[in-house]
C-alpha cells in the first residue's frame, strides 16, 4: 500500500495506473472496505497477475485476468518474481553471512541488475514487439479463417467480429451474474456423486472379493455390508437431489440420471483443470528463460522434467476419467457430438502443452446455457483469438510509446551530461551542481572542477556508446514494420547521426557484450546451455554461481 501511495502521490494527478498483483482482485475490496486511498482509487484499475488468475474461479478471471480486460496489453505481471528468480543464488551463499554482509550483496547484486537492465532495455523491447507480432498475426489468421465460414446462428451471415464481441459479452454477463451461493452448491452437488461413485467402486470390489471367498467366510456378516454400502449409495444420491437442480438445463425436464451424469463430467473438468494449472506451473521457467532470452540451465532444466514425470501419472489418470465421462455423457445425450474433433480422447502430450487460456477450458455444455457461446466451439475459439488480437494491439501501442520513452531518456541524459560539463569547464555552475560539489568536496575549485568534468566525460563516452548500440536494435525494430521512423524522436534521429559520424567508439572490449550475448542465446538450442565451456569462462557472466549441492 505504501507504494501505490507513493507512486499516485509522485505521479501527475490526471494519469491512471494499472496493478497488477498475485490477489488483484482482492485489492480493491480491501482499500474500499477499510476507507484506505480513498482519493486515489478512481485512478486505479486492477488485476491478478496472468499465472495466478488462472487458479482463480472463472468469473474472477473474466474481471480481473489481464488477457480478458481491455488495456493490459500482454503484460503479465510477474516482474517481481523474475527478480526473485535473479536474487534467488544469493540465499545458499548469505545462509550464515551477517545482516550488513547480506544487505551489502543484495546491494550489489541489484545495481548490476538495473545495469544490465539499461543496456537491455532495447533488446527487451525487440523481443516483446517480435513476440506481439508473432501473437497478432496467428490471432489475425484464425480471426480471417472463421470470418469465411457461415454463421449458423446468423442465417445467411459469415461470422465476424461485432457477433464474436457480442457473444463474450454475454458470456461475462452470464457468468458474472451467477450467484456465488449457488456455485458452492453446485460443487456440493458434484462431490456428494464423485462420493456416490466412490461407494459404487467400493461394492463392485467387495462383490469381487466375494467371488474368491476365503476358508471359513461367513456369508451373514458379508451380505449385512453390502447391503449397507447400498443403502449409503440410495441416501447419498437424495441428498445430492436434494441439494438443487444446478445441473438442470433451462426449460427442460428433469432427468436425474441426465444431471448426475452431467455433475460427474464438471467434477472431473475441475479436477482435470488443476493439474493443467500444476502442470503449466512446471512448464512455466522453461518459457520465461525463452522470452527473456535468458538461460535456464541444465540443473533447473532436469527439476522441471522431473516434476512433470512426478505428476504424470496422476495426471493421466485424471484425463482418463474425464475423457471416459465425456464420451458416455455425448454417446447417451449429444450422439451427433460424438465425432467432433474437439470431443475426440486427448492424449497426455495433447494435453500437457493445453494453454490455460484455450477455449477448451470454456465450460461449454456444462454451463447450461444455450447460447452460441456455450455450445459452439467455432464460436469460443472466434472470441478467444479476437481477446488475443486486442491485447497484442493493445502491447504494440503500448511498446511504441515505451520505445519513445526510453529513446528521450538517452538524448535527455546525454543532454545532461553535456552541459554539466559545460558548466565545468567554463565555470558557470547553477546552484544544484555547487551545492552538490560543496558537500562532496568542500570546496568548488578548478582542481574539483577539472576531476568532476573528466569523471563526466567518461560517463557521457560510456553513455554514447549505449546509444550507439541502441541504435542498430532500433533499427532491427524498425525492419518489423511495427514501428515508424517518423515515430521515433527527431532529437533521437539527429544525435545517433552526430555521434556515428563525429564519434569514434572505443567500447571496452573487457565488458559484457550483451548484443552478441543475446545473439548467441537466440542461436543455441532451447536449454540455453553453450556447448563450449572455455568460451563461457572467456565471456564470464558476472552472476553469483548457483548452490554446489544442486
Amino acid at each position: 500500500m505504501s507504494i501505490l501511495k507513493r507512486l499516485m502521490t509522485d505521479l501527475n494527478s490526471n494519469i491512471k495506473l494499472g496493478v497488477l498483483y498475485d490477489i488483484g482482485c482482492t485489492l480493491p475490496k480491501f482499500f474500499q472496505a477499510r476507507g484506505l486511498l480513498t482519493d486515489h482509487l478512481p485512478r486505479m484499475k486492477f488485476a491478478t497477475a496472468v499465472f495466478h488468475s488462472y487458479v482463480h474461479d472463472w468469473p474472477c478471471q473474466l474481471q480481473y485476468n489481464p488477457r480478458y480486460n481491455v488495456g493490459w496489453g500482454l503484460t503479465d505481471g510477474e516482474g517481481l518474481e523474475r527478480l526473485w528468480s535473479y536474487l534467488s543464488p544469493l540465499v545458499s551463499p548469505l545462509r550464515y553471512a551477517t545482516r550488513n554482509h547480506r544487505i551489502n550483496v543484495i546491494a550489489h547484486r541489484s545495481q548490476f541488475h538495473n545495469m544490465l537492465g539499461i543496456e537491455n532495455l532495447v533488446m527487451s523491447l525487440k523481443r516483446k514487439f517480435i513476440h506481439a507480432v508473432t501473437t497478432k498475426a496467428h490471432s489475425e489468421s484464425v480471426v480471417h479463417k472463421l470470418m469465411c465460414q457461415p454463421n449458423p446462428h446468423e442465417s445467411g451471415q459469415c461470422f465476424t467480429k461485432r457477433f464474436f464481441r457480442a457473444q463474450w459479452e454475454r458470456q461475462r454477463t452470464f457468468e458474472i451474474n451467477r450467484n456465488e451461493t449457488d456455485r458452492k452448491k453446485k460443487e456440493e452437488q458434484a462431490q456428494y456423486w464423485e462420493r456416490g461413485e466412490a461407494l459404487k467402486s467400493l461394492a463392485e470390489s467387495f462383490l469381487l472379493e466375494l467371488s474368491n471367498p476365503t476358508p471359513d467366510p461367513d456369508p451373514t456378516h458379508t451380505f449385512v455390508m453390502l447391503e449397507e454400502i447400498k443403502d449409503l449409495r440410495k441416501l447419498q444420491n437424495e441428498e445430492a437431489e436434494k441439494l438443487g437442480l444446478f445441473f438442470k438445463g433451462a426449460g427442460a425436464e428433469r432427468n436425474l440420471v441426465k444431471e448426475k451424469k452431467l455433475g460427474l463430467l464438471w467434477s472431473a473438468k475441475t479436477a482435470l483443470y488443476k493439474c493443467a494449472v500444476q502442470i503449466q506451473g512446471e512448464l512455466q521457467p522453461l518459457r520465461d528463460c525463452k522470452s527473456r532470452g535468458e538461460r535456464l540451465g541444465t540443473v533447473l532444466k532436469e527439476k522441471v522434467f522431473e516434476a512433470l514425470g512426478r505428476r504424470k501419472k496422476t495426471v493421466q489418470g485424471v484425463l482418463k476419467l474425464f475423457c471416459d465421462r465425456r464420451t458416455d455423457y455425448i454417446r447417451n445425450y449429444a450422439p451427433d457430438q460424438l465425432n467432433k474433433p474437439e470431443n475426440k480422447e486427448i492424449t497426455y502430450e495433447e494435453f500437457r502443452n493445453l494453454q490455460l487460456d484455450d477455449p477448451f477450458w470454456n465450460d461449454g455444455f456444462l454451463c447450461l446455457s444455450k447460447d452460441p457461446w456455450a455450445v459452439d466451439p467455432a464460436v469460443r475459439t472466434g472470441i478467444h483469438a479476437l481477446l488475443r488480437l486486442d491485447r497484442a494491439n493493445e502491447e504494440l501501442e503500448q511498446l511504441s510509446n515505451e520505445l519513445q520513452q526510453c529513446l528521450w531518456w538517452g538524448v535527455n541524459h546525454r543532454n545532461q551530461l553535456k552541459q554539466r560539463i559545460d558548466q565545468c569547464i567554463f565555470g558557470t555552475l547553477d546552484s544544484d551542481l555547487s551545492t552538490a560539489l560543496i558537500n562532496t568536496f568542500g570546496s568548488v575549485s578548478f582542481e574539483v572542477r577539472k576531476i568532476v568534468s573528466d569523471a563526466l566525460e567518461s560517463a557521457q563516452t560510456e553513455h554514447e556508446n549505449l546509444l550507439l548500440t541502441w541504435h542498430t536494435v532500433v533499427e532491427e525494430i524498425l525492419v518489423l514494420g511495427v514501428v515508424s521512423r517518423n515515430d521515433l524522436p527527431k532529437e533521437w534521429i539527429t544525435l545517433v547521426e552526430f555521434l556515428k559520424t563525429y564519434k569514434v567508439t572505443n567500447i571496452d572490449e573487457t565488458g559484457v557484450d550483451l548484443l552478441l550475448e543475446a545473439t548467441v542465446l537466440n542461436n543455441q538450442d532451447t536449454d540455453g546451455e553453450s556447448g563450449n565451456e572455455q568460451e563461457n569462462d572467456r565471456d564470464t557472466e558476472h552472476v553469483v554461481p548457483d548452490n554446489d549441492d544442486d
